[in-house]
């Protein structure tokens, strides 16, 4: 991920130094700058910032008071202050929730480079995922009740986001401009992403009202109907003689499906409401990203996978050589029927 970090002063010496030292020692950054408070704000609403460099002298009120509205409006950026007061006096002025670094002047331009990167390796300390399903990770963050900042980037347009989660919640949501509920609708009707994972969340107050699973199924809803109109033909005068409608083939049921129906119909009087039983290969990358990050968490290995798309039937997934899908009632005992599915040997 490109990360953009923001430099906040009235001359252009301190962006230069940010700019030459990140260039000796890392790749794949931008540097953003503003000539004063008012001007950073609107690029923050606009752009996703990584970290913040400021340069005050001998701070005013209306510095601290900038820096205060970051640590509460933006507690996803990483701040670091630059200035003549003492570590000590600069800290009594600032908002204490937030982490705020302070840099002494005179300094180094090395230090406050190191500064930087010290932010954005911790910003990735629990772990960076690329070509994964943001759904299906972030419902196993919930799962662990995690508390997280995650950011992340959808693949294919380069747009970024981030998401902030306590004990599993999802507190609140940023992309593009976009804040709360809107902004996870964005960001959860990206399909292939990259995930960078900070094992802290800054973020207090909760913003999205809604619990994770609705949040994900309204974006789901909205994208649909949204390719729905995309894709919709036009209208047209000409009458289509209607497709003959085939029989589907009677098929030999393999080794799979036998045994799962045969431990179906052994526990028959559980009522497990299962309507369906049939082995397809387009669920199997599914599978294969949901075991990635079943590894990357250290849950062990994946024996069973329940989807609910929001639909009439959810789907009940057993990894075996080809994908064997289970057509279930939404109400169905899902912990006791993947219980019985999952060790098929």
């Amino acid at each position: 991920m490109e990360d953009k970090v923001l430099v906040v002063a009235h001359d252009s010496y301190l962006t230069k130094v940010v700019e030459q030292g990140l260039r000796k020692r890392r790749h794949g950054f931008e540097v953003l700058s503003a000539a004063d408070g008012k001007t950073a704000v609107q690029l923050l609403r606009k752009e996703t910032v990584s970290v913040l460099v400021s340069d005050f002298d001998i701070p005013k009120a209306r510095d601290i008071s900038f820096v205060n509205h970051i640590v509460e409006h933006f507690p996803e950026v990483g701040i670091i202050v630059v200035g003549g007061l003492t570590s000590q006096k600069f800290k009594k002025l600032v908002s204490p929730n937030g982490a705020v670094e302070y840099i002494e002047k005179p300094y180094q331009p090395a230090t406050v480079v190191a500064k930087i990167e010290q932010i954005l390796d911790r910003q990735a300390d629990g772990g960076v995922l690329h070509n994964v399903s943001s759904g299906m990770f972030l419902q196993l963050i919930q799962m662990e009740q995690r508390s997280c900042t995650i950011r992340i980037m959808d693949n294919v347009t380069r747009k970024r986001g981030v998401l902030f989660f306590k004990n599993g919640d999802l507190l609140d949501a940023r992309s593009n401009g976009l804040e709360g509920e809107p902004a996870a609708y964005e960001i959860f009707s990206w399909d292939n992403v990259s995930i960078w994972i900070q094992n802290s969340c800054a973020q207090m107050q909760k913003k999205i009202e809604g619990e994770l699973q609705a949040v994900l199924l309204e974006a789901l809803r909205r994208k649909d109907e949204a390719q729905a109109k995309k894709t919709s033909p036009r209208k047209t005068e000409e009458v289509l003689e209607p497709e003959e409608v085939l029989e589907p083939e009677e098929t030999d049921e393999t080794d799979a499906v036998g045994k799962i129906r045969g431990r179906l119909e052994k526990e028959s009087g559980h009522g497990f409401d299962v309507i369906d039983i049939y082995e397809d290969t387009s669920w199997d990358s599914l599978l294969a990203q949901a075991s990635r990050i079943g590894a990357f968490f250290g849950s062990g290995e994946l024996k069973a996978a329940y989807v609910n798309r929001g639909e009439l039937n959810d789907y009940l997934l057993v990894p075996e050589e080809q994908t064997v899908v289970l057509v279930v009632d939404p109400k169905c005992p899902r912990d006791r029927l993947m219980k019985l599915l999952a060790p098929l040997d």
